[in-house]
């Protein structure tokens, strides 16, 4: 994983491993289904209709951003929760921008909540 920017210039930033072991700490690691793909091909697998949580961390680029979401927004449950990874980025706030009526009415941003 990692922004664009940072693979651009040739930077990986593998996230994964902690990822796994923060799941592990927190003992849910049997309760998560976890898939590494991009978003456009977990789209095309269409295995999943009930989705609780969606967390994204992607490419900082607004475009990449929303379609994240809006691939993902069949496959949410009534009752989900959406985590956008790096909240404060430009990018990021204007990915969530363009695909904001489709959001639950609250976001949070750190101790802030935004409607």
């Amino acid at each position: 994983t990692g922004d664009k920017s940072q693979t651009d210039r040739g930077e990986l930033i593998d996230t994964f491993v902690k990822f796994k072991s923060n799941l592990v700490w927190a003992n849910v690691e049997n309760r998560v289904t976890v898939k590494r793909m991009t978003s456009d091909n977990f789209a095309l697998l269409n295995e999943y209709s009930e989705v609780g949580l969606l967390f994204i961390d992607g490419y900082h680029e607004a475009q990449q951003v929303s379609r994240d979401f809006l691939n993902n927004l069949p496959s949410l449950s009534s009752q989900h929760t959406v985590v956008f990874d790096d909240f404060g980025d430009a990018e990021i706030i204007s990915g969530i921008d363009y695909v904001r009526d489709a959001l639950p009415p609250y976001i949070c941003h750190g101790d802030k909540i935004q409607c």
